[in-house]
């Protein structure tokens, strides 16, 4: 959080919406953005339906708490952004508009910048070869189906700013 958020110099708050089916790099993308805002004093929060089901043993996914996760996800993206952090990372699948839209218009309302980092998938063998690398974290439904949606659910480049990056290779 800026300490004065009324100098003249300060940035504005960046939004950073990951886009990609799962084993993607979302998270490590997420985790070197985090890093890198550390080193540069950047007060940096990466929000995710994920982190409601880590516990103390690791990842327990519940199905019946996705609504929940989802909720308290955008409850703590909504604080950030109101807080003035620095840099907000979206890090969820946001596959369809639904999903990442009010991220996005909540961000441009509140003044800050948005940018969406849309991790590339070419084919439905790359999908289920980055759904391998997310052994810990059973599916709702199939990573083809995810791949199948990402492809028709392309964001407008013309009207955000969309970079696109291929999945970090490796587990």
């Amino acid at each position: 959080m800026r300490e004065n958020p009324d100098d003249a110099w300060h940035m504005k708050t960046l939004v950073v919406a990951l886009r990609g089916i799962p084993g993607s790099g979302k998270s490590r993308l997420a985790a070197e953005m985090e890093f890198w805002s550390r080193i540069n004093r950047l007060h940096c929060r990466i929000v995710s339906a994920d982190m409601y089901f880590m516990r103390r043993n690791g990842y327990e996914f519940d199905p019946r708490q996705l609504e929940r996760a989802h909720e308290e996800c955008w409850n703590d993206f909504m604080w950030c952004v109101d807080n003035n952090f620095d840099l907000v990372v979206v890090d969820n699948t946001n596959i369809e508009a639904r999903e990442y839209g009010r991220y996005a218009d909540y961000a441009r309302r509140s003044g800050a910048a948005v940018l969406f980092v849309q991790f590339s998938c070419v084919d439905e063998g790359m999908a289920l070869q980055l759904s391998e690398r997310c052994f810990d974290r059973p599916f709702s439904w199939t990573t083809t189906s995810r791949f199948d949606l990402l492809a028709r659910n392309r964001i407008d480049s013309a009207n955000n700013e969309v970079i696109e990056v291929d999945p970090y290779e490796g587990s």
